[in-house]
């Protein structure tokens, strides 16, 4: 058991109370699925969806986002959506007490693709959606509309559909166009070379007091999650192996990648970014950003908008969005899934089925929401709202993800620390590649991935 679970317990333990006094029994029992014969037409666009599952209630982790969209679905089927809104963290233990009880109290929920060795390939507690895909009575999937990187990481694992993409999720570079064409730059960086010379050139003091108060980086150094990425982001630029093993199962985290992306945050990203970033997440990045702090920083397309709300940021008439630098960014990204001991299981497929149709994504992107549609993040309206979108798709084709394996939540926390560490100065960068690999390396070796 991690120490972050251990430390988690008693939170979940309340949330999971919450959760059944929130959720109760559940609904009636499900009525079976349309027949073959069933001419009842499935048309999203126009709000028909059938009543076949009417009077069941369904319990689904979710986003705040997914939430505005419920009452329509409630409308149109007769189904009872009761939603939790839970964060990474909470999310993640809420569904591993889910797992361990196979009582199934939560039929659906939404996941990153890190936990899918964990969930999938040791507990096999996710449901494969292939037989529910070919029953009639739910909306087509069209899963050729996906971008084939999300489709591909957030919906399959070992060849079977395991969940559908509702976000794609990938690091995008956010920079200050005034602040760019006052230094004289023409143009985004387009290596982590450029970044940090261009970096120094934009770190000032624009007032004359004599202290630095604008600076060229914000970068994601505190002991959270976005120290993980931004590390691995760095990994894969500088050519480390994709899901940071070998051939042989051997950790790759001290090889010249890892030395030199370590390096870099702890160095040269440090040198251009305010004295703080070692506390640093991603609203801390957002927040700086939006108030005409930093010239430019790594960021996830949930903190996008953010940066071009006038109601929010100082900026917003300045902001522009280009490809992470080296042509390469990390992929994060969530599906929605069911729960192999749901009670509910069509029910619940007609839910997610209908929340990633390409109809209802032009209003889940609407409400806020970052599709993982080709269509959706093509469309001209949208692209009109959001003019990140174009900017999702082309870092979503060269992006790479996390490792899925099962041990991949306790090796991201690794990063964290290590990564925290040296930008903190607690380590020489070396020095915490080195630990960062040995450590994984041992926790490999407790789980027998080594022959003896």
């Amino acid at each position: 058991m991690s120490k972050r679970f251990k430390l988690s317990l008693l939170l979940i333990l309340v949330l999971s109370l919450s959760a059944f006094l929130l959720f109760g029994c559940g609904g009636k029992t499900e009525t079976q699925a349309p027949s073959a014969g069933n001419s009842e037409k499935i048309n999203v666009a126009e709000g028909i969806l059938p009543q076949t599952y009417k009077g069941t209630t369904i319990n689904i982790i979710s986003t705040s986002v997914i939430e505005k969209l419920i009452p329509e679905f409630e409308k149109q089927t007769g189904i009872k959506v009761n939603s939790l809104n839970l964060d990474y963290m909470a999310t993640h233990e809420k569904l591993a007490l889910e797992f361990a009880s196979k009582k199934g109290d939560i039929d659906g929920f939404k996941m990153p693709y890190q936990w899918y060795g964990e969930f999938i390939g040791s507990l096999d507690a996710v449901l494969p959606l292939d037989e529910l895909a070919q029953k009639p009575g739910f909306p087509d999937l069209v899963l050729d509309d996906y971008v084939p990187a999300a489709l591909d990481t957030y919906g399959k694992y070992n060849g079977k559909l395991i969940g559908l993409p509702i976000i794609a999720d990938v690091e995008l570079l956010v920079y200050n166009k005034k602040m760019f064409e006052t230094a004289g730059i023409k143009e985004p960086p387009k290596t982590w070379d450029e970044v940090t010379a261009l970096g120094k050139k934009l770190t000032i003091d624009t007032n004359g007091d004599g202290r630095i108060d604008q600076y060229g980086f914000g970068l994601m150094g505190g002991r959270s999650a976005q120290a993980a990425g931004t590390f691995t982001n760095l990994y894969y630029a500088f050519g480390g192996t994709v899901g940071y093993f070998d051939q042989n199962m051997k950790p790759q985290f001290d090889s010249p990648a890892g030395q030199q992306a370590l390096s870099l945050m702890a160095k040269d990203l440090k040198a251009i970014a305010p004295p703080d970033c070692n506390t640093w997440d991603h609203p801390e990045m957002i927040n700086a950003f939006s108030q005409g702090q930093v010239a430019m920083g790594l960021v996830w397309p949930g903190g996008a908008s953010a940066s071009v709300d006038p109601t929010k940021s100082k900026v917003y008439n300045d902001v522009g969005f280009s490809l992470s630098p080296n042509n390469s960014s990390l992929l994060g990204g969530w599906a929605m899934g069911i729960s192999r001991y749901s009670k509910h299981p069509e029910a619940t497929y007609l839910f997610i089925s209908w929340l990633t149709h390409p109809d209802t994504q032009v209003k889940y992107a609407l409400a806020g929401g970052t599709p993982a549609r080709v269509s959706t993040l093509n469309n001209l309206e949208l692209v009109k709202k959001y003019p990140w979108f174009p900017t999702i798709g082309e870092n979503l084709a060269v992006a790479k993800p996390f490792s899925k394996l099962p041990e991949s939540e306790e090796i991201i926390g690794y990063m964290v620390e290590e990564a925290n560490d040296a930008v903190s100065g607690v380590k020489a960068p070396e020095d915490a590649a080195k630990d960062l690999n040995s450590r994984t390396e041992k926790l490999m070796t407790d789980h027998g991935y080594y022959k003896k």
